[in-house]
């Protein structure tokens, strides 16, 4: 036996580790396994009595990790996450090649998907198509899929990416804002107005200082914010006359040419990844993934939808 192996806690234990050091709670982590919360408990007790460790503070309601506790949180949560998503994905080889299913931000699926599916329909009528909406990044969904839209070309070693198509960022506002505020209809509009910012956290969203440089404009000196972690909800609060926000074009264009949004200011921001595709690299891709990116890729260029 290898070295490493005689070091390895009780692998049982893990998932009930993980899990009620995430919910803080051992009556909480035994609901969602399904398992009995004398079963959770001697999960832990095992594991701590393996690495001789205590490894939960336990109060009368909840849990919290001790710093050993945490340390080893630390190393085995991201490792069962990638070895659920991974193992996900290796299954979805004994998928058949009747099902395509599409993962994409709710965004997305709004202004591209929707429009296109009858026509996606009628091109490959023997095809079942899944479309899966989300807020959530396709890297943290584990489910097989076939393929995944959403904007920005992130880094990821599980998925082969391709840029669709570019697009334009530039900040709006509703009418109602601006005639609330009269004073941003001038060059210093950003000044003393309320910035709606969008914050996802590792992921290359343009942002308000980005723009303001590649515009040539000064970053305000006093500004109110709100931060949003959703698009969908930043456009909601946009349209709800909150403040200014940073979109994209491709899927604003509804409320610009109904007058229900206003570009602000000259310059756009360039933005290469408008729309990109995410295919799985581990498992068998669906056969239809080539010829139905080139037929997105193309449907994208002729904007006829």
């Amino acid at each position: 036996m290898p070295e490493f192996l005689k070091h390895l806690p009780p692998l049982t234990t893990l998932k009930g580790f993980v899990t009620a050091a995430r919910l803080e709670s051992f009556s909480r982590a035994a609901e969602e396994l399904h398992l009995s919360q004398a079963a959770v408990s001697r999960q832990i007790r095992m594991l701590e009595e393996n690495l001789k460790s205590q490894l939960f503070v336990r109060e009368r309601y909840n849990v919290q990790l001790t710093d050993r506790g945490r340390q080893l949180y630390g190393i085995v949560n991201p490792l069962l996450l990638e070895l659920g998503r991974t193992s996900a994905q290796i299954r979805r080889q004994d998928h058949t090649n009747s099902v395509f299913v599409i993962y994409s931000d709710i965004s997305i699926a709004s202004w591209l998907l929707m429009p296109l599916m009858k026509d996606i329909q009628t091109q490959w009528p023997d095809i079942e198509f899944r479309l899966i909406s989300s807020g959530e990044p396709i890297e943290s969904y584990a489910e097989p899929i076939s393929i995944g839209l959403q904007s920005t070309h992130w880094g990821d070693s599980h998925f082969e990416v391709t840029t669709l198509c570019d697009d334009e960022v530039f900040p709006v506002c509703s009418l109602a804002y601006e005639a609330e505020n009269p004073t941003i209809r001038g060059s210093s509009f950003l000044e003393e107005s309320t910035l709606l910012h969008q914050l996802r956290s590792g992921s290359p969203w343009p942002s308000w200082p980005e723009y303001c440089a590649a515009a040539g404009q000064a970053y305000p000196a006093q500004s109110q914010d709100i931060v949003f972690t959703s698009y969908a909800a930043l456009l909601d609060a946009v349209l709800s006359g909150y403040g200014i926000a940073l979109v994209w074009k491709l899927r604003v264009n509804e409320y610009l040419k109904s007058g229900e949004l206003r570009k602000l200011g000259s310059p756009s921001m360039h933005w290469q990844h408008g729309v990109c595709s995410y295919v799985p690299r581990l498992g068998k891709p669906h056969g239809l993934v080539k010829e139905f990116v080139a037929w997105l890729q193309q449907r994208l260029r002729e904007r006829d939808f």
